[in-house]
């Protein structure tokens, strides 16, 4: 598979639109539908940004690991234990997705962490 097609079928499988990836890389939608048709290839800073809003590497997403071979692909995309998390699917809200796409695109993922564990405490405290 080549970049542009990974990028698409990595979309597809979250069940993210366009328009939520453009929102998180900070570009518009159109230009984000011509990183997936393959007409332009993303600048470094979004490929980084892609393959942690997918929790990827950017060798994954550029083919040089033939991602789409690997068993983590397999996993990713036919895992059995899909079937499991599907019937737990949880319903979220709008703002609930642009959180935890927000949180995938950070590079700050412990200090996210360390925050809602302060914001719980504080929670707890008050209850």
């Amino acid at each position: 598979m080549e970049c542009h097609e990974i990028i698409k079928a990595l979309r597809q499988r979250y069940g993210f639109t366009q328009e939520e990836i453009a929102n998180q890389l900070g570009v518009s939608r159109s230009s984000y539908s011509h990183y997936e048709k393959g007409d332009v290839k993303p600048k470094i800073k979004y490929l980084v940004k892609l393959a942690n809003i997918f929790n990827v590497t950017t060798d994954d997403l550029t083919g040089f690991n033939d991602f789409s071979n690997s068993g983590r692909f397999q996993r990713s995309f036919n895992d059995s234990d899909e079937d499991e998390l599907v019937n737990r699917r949880i319903e979220l809200t709008k703002d609930e997705v642009e959180l935890l796409i927000g949180y995938r695109a950070s590079n700050r993922k412990g200090s996210i962490l360390k925050y809602i564990e302060k914001l719980n405490k504080k929670d707890e405290q008050q209850n």
